[in-house]
């Protein structure tokens, strides 16, 4: 397994350019980020992620019911 990183970046800008957009892809960047310091230790804390990405089953067929509905629970204080 190669370790080294993957240049998505790159990959996407040549994919758009390939494309045939007249601009390169620009990243959103944000001068400012909001940020709240935690009031206790992440430990005591609820987390949540939300995301599109799901967990892959390369040997199964696609389950759009199990992509979309299911939840994963983690302990936070490991």
């Amino acid at each position: 397994m190669d370790d080294d990183p993957i240049p998505y970046m790159q990959r996407t800008r040549d994919y758009y350019a390939a494309l045939g957009y007249p601009e390169p892809y620009r990243w959103a960047r944000f001068a400012d980020v909001p940020f709240q310091p935690l009031q206790k230790p992440l430990a005591d804390c609820r987390v949540a992620l939300i995301t599109t990405a799901a967990q892959g089953n390369h040997r199964s067929q696609y389950d759009a019911e199990a992509k979309f509905y299911r939840v994963y629970s983690l302990d936070a204080s490991r």
